[in-house]
């Protein structure tokens, strides 16, 4: 019973859009537009998963060295931190391949100094801090050319 609703539901929704939509939407899938399903799931999963994984391993990893370190405040951080890569996404669909890595490459680097700074506060002079930064550091630039090598090959 749910399919003959949703497919009159379609019927009567497609029965009431204008040719020229239509024909719009035509023309997009002529042009090869299609929406990938797939991805949407795999990259929400991979892009959530590491916004909430990335921060708790740091968290008990300073934990563990004696920081002051706070849970939330590293959420907020890493979220922080991701911002960069939603304007960066439009200069991205220009197909010049050189220039799509100079500006990932950049986002990743002003990702990379931001959570590497923010991190600085809660370490202590210690040995570890350049270690702690540099995998800091590390993990945002993979993130940088995951996004760009699975969103735009």
């Amino acid at each position: 019973m749910d399919e003959s609703f949703s497919n009159l539901q379609t019927s009567h929704l497609l029965g009431s859009v204008p040719d020229k939509e239509l024909s719009f939407y035509e023309k997009l899938l002529s042009f090869g537009f299609k929406c990938l399903h797939d991805w949407i799931e795999i990259t929400s999963s991979l892009i959530y998963g590491y916004a909430i994984i990335v921060p708790v391993a740091f968290y008990f990893s300073l934990r563990y060295m004696g920081s002051r370190a706070d849970l939330l405040r590293f959420w907020c951080l890493w979220g922080y931190s991701l911002f960069v890569f939603i304007p960066t996404t439009l200069p991205l669909l220009i197909p010049v391949e050189f220039l799509r890595w100079v500006i990932i490459l950049l986002a990743g680097g002003a990702s990379s100094c931001f959570v590497a700074l923010n991190l600085r506060s809660y370490l202590e002079a210690s040995n570890d801090l350049t270690v702690v930064l540099a995998v800091a550091f590390g993990l945002q630039m993979v993130l940088s050319i995951f996004i760009k090598v699975w969103f735009f090959p």
